[in-house]
């Protein structure tokens, strides 16, 4: 098990989403949701609503229970039952 490497998977993509997204794409996007541009508050909210449902599936084998209770409580259109069942993202 140890040639696969999981714990280097899972450091990867914790430190991806806690120092890119949360630190940096998050921060980027606070101007554009107080904006009173519609179009470009509704892209920003699209944006980091597609960055976390990804961040979410990739998260789902190591942190499962903790990423199901969230992507339930997501307001998501044409949601699957389960996180488990999504489409691996691309």
């Amino acid at each position: 098990m140890d040639e696969f490497k999981f714990y280097s998977a899972a450091e990867k993509v914790y430190h991806y989403f806690w120092h890119t997204f949360c630190d940096k794409i998050i921060e980027e996007s606070k101007e554009r949701l107080n904006s009173q541009n519609k179009k470009e508050k509704q892209s920003a909210q699209y944006l980091l609503l597609k960055i976390l449902t990804t961040n979410l599936k990739l998260l789902h084998p190591f942190m499962p229970f903790i990423t199901e209770e969230i992507y339930q409580q997501m307001p998501l259109k044409n949601k699957k039952e389960r996180i488990m069942i999504e489409e691996w993202p691309l």
